[in-house]
């Protein structure tokens, strides 16, 4: 299933992107109010709350730089840093960016890799990707995210899994030829996977070029969002 270069009307999509950047700063801002006026305070619950403020805060900067680095790269004033990388300490520098906003909400957030894994890629172009990915997927865990990666076939394939319902099924196609049939603009999830799939084409080998795809093989039958290197 592949959701490789979408074809998107780029202005509706960042038209999406700022209402749902709107709404991270309206829960920012009510959180900061909420505790201005905790008198006394509940150290847990105030503790809670600022993990949920950066977490938001978080959301509101990776969408400012995932909108500056399309622009860049819609005008060719970006280009993928190709370099030998520990795809192991890049899933773990991921787990240890986003555990602990998951563990408030009681999910767990898991990895598998190999400790060996090394591959040909721009590392701070898919640390971004993937944190993406998983702010997405926390909105639908019940409990459990799990980062992996895996070599099949001479392709590096990156696993965000959740154990949530599952993508719906107009964001599922059969195969590329498909891809127009997929709606970017549903939910809040355009603007990541639509940088996912321009971040995933800026990966390529001879004429092999990296692709995402997404299909409900996550936990439990929950959806699984995959990055596919060559």
């Amino acid at each position: 299933m592949s959701a490789e270069n979408p074809s998107t009307n780029f202005t509706t999509l960042l038209a999406s992107a700022v209402h749902d950047m709107k709404n991270s700063l309206a829960i920012i801002l009510n959180a900061i109010e909420e505790l201005s006026n905790e008198t006394p305070a509940d150290p847990q619950q105030t503790q809670a709350q600022l993990k949920q403020l950066r977490h938001e805060g978080k959301r509101l900067n990776n969408e400012f730089i995932q909108m500056l680095s399309l622009y860049r790269i819609e005008n060719g004033q970006y280009f993928a840093n190709i370099d030998d990388t520990s795809i192991y300490e890049l899933l773990e520098e991921v787990w240890l960016e986003n555990r602990d906003t998951l563990t408030v909400r009681n999910i767990e957030l898991s990895f598998e890799c190999d400790p060996n894994l090394m591959w040909f890629c721009d590392r701070a172009l898919l640390l971004g990707a993937l944190n993406t990915i998983i702010n997405n997927a926390y909105k639908f865990a019940r409990s459990h995210i799990r980062l992996s990666a895996t070599v099949e076939n001479n392709t590096l394939r990156l696993n965000v899994d959740d154990d949530g319902p599952g993508y719906p099924a107009e964001m599922l196609i059969a195969d590329s030829s498909q891809q127009k049939q997929i709606d970017f603009h549903s939910g809040s999830t355009g603007l990541g996977l639509y940088f996912a799939s321009v971040i995933a084409r800026m990966h390529h080998n001879r004429e092999r070029h990296g692709h995402i795809s997404l299909s409900n093989d996550g936990i439990d039958g929950g959806g699984r969002f995959s990055l596919n290197l060559p």
